[in-house]
């Protein structure tokens, strides 16, 4: 599998842990953690989660700004 492929496969992917979705939005791992405060996240059970669509609409600033730091949804 090459790299193309590679990021073919997580832009179908719903959700994403933060590896995949630093490859989604082409960032470092490092960047995720230094601007988590401003991407939307779930962390259900401590581990953080990324909604492809959500970062879609972050990336377009279409994303709320006043979004909470950790948005919890029951069942995620």
């Amino acid at each position: 599998m090459n790299k193309q492929d590679k990021f073919s496969s997580n832009s179908n992917q719903e959700w994403m842990d933060v590896t995949q979705a630093a490859k989604y939005i082409q960032h470092s791992i490092q960047f995720m953690y230094n601007n988590i405060d401003e991407i939307p996240h779930y962390k259900p059970k401590g581990k953080l989660l990324f909604n492809r669509l959500e970062l879609d609409k972050w990336i377009r600033g279409q994303w709320p700004l006043n979004v909470p730091r950790t948005i919890t949804r029951p069942g995620v």
